[in-house]
C-alpha cells in the first residue's frame, strides 16, 4: 500500500498540477485534490482511476458553457471560476477515506458507500451545471415556487435527468476498473 500511495502521489501531483494550470483548481483545491488523489491510491488503482474519471468528468461539465452559466448566476450566486479546498474536500474526502478503508474489497460495505459518495458528489455537479445550462427557471425543493438560477435547492428537469447521468457514469466506470 505505501508503494502505491507513493506513486499515486507521483501521479496525483501531474494530474493535479495539469487541473491548475487550466485553472480548474486553485492552490488549496490542488492540494486537496493532490490528498484525495494519494488516499484513493493507497485503497489501489481502481479507486484512483475512478477518482480521475469523476474528476475529468466533473471538470468538464463545469467548464461546458461557462461563460452563459455566469451570466444566468450573476446576480444569484457568487462567482467561482476554480474549485477550492473545500469543495474538493466535500467531493472527494469521504469517497477518498472510504476507498483506503475498501482496499481490495469494492463490494464490502466501504466500497459500496465510497461508490455511493462519488456518485452522491458526481449527480450534484451535473445536475448543478446541466440545469444551470439548459435547466430553464428552476423551482425551490421545498416549496415548489421558482428561484433564482443558481440558488441551492433549486430543481430543473434537466438537472435532474443529468444527475442521474452523473451518479450512473460513476458506477460505470467503478464496475469496469
Amino acid at each position: 500500500m505505501v508503494e502505491r500511495a507513493l506513486l499515486g502521489a507521483i501521479v496525483a501531483a501531474l494530474i493535479t498540477a495539469l487541473a491548475r494550470r487550466l485553472q480548474a483548481l486553485d492552490e488549496s483545491g490542488q492540494w486537496a485534490a493532490f490528498a484525495c488523489g494519494i488516499l484513493a491510491s493507497a485503497g489501489g488503482w481502481p479507486w484512483a482511476i475512478v477518482l480521475v474519471g469523476y474528476f475529468v468528468l466533473a471538470t468538464a461539465v463545469t467548464k461546458l458553457g461557462e461563460a452563459e452559466k455566469q451570466r444566468r448566476t450573476e446576480h444569484s450566486v457568487p462567482q467561482v471560476n476554480m474549485r477550492n479546498a473545500f469543495q474538493v474536500a466535500a467531493n472527494g474526502a469521504v469517497f477518498a477515506m472510504l476507498a483506503v478503508r475498501a482496499g481490495n474489497h469494492p463490494e464490502g460495505m466501504a466500497g459500496l458507500a465510497a461508490a455511493g459518495a462519488l456518485a452522491a458528489a458526481s449527480a450534484d455537479t451535473w445536475a448543478t451545471e446541466i440545469g444551470t445550462l439548459w435547466g430553464g427557471a428552476p423551482r425551490s425543493i421545498l416549496t415548489g415556487r421558482r428561484i433564482a438560477t443558481g440558488m441551492s435547492g433549486g430543481l430543473t428537469v434537466p438537472g435532474t435527468l443529468a444527475s442521474l447521468v452523473g451518479a450512473a457514469l460513476v458506477e460505470i466506470g467503478r464496475a469496469h476498473v
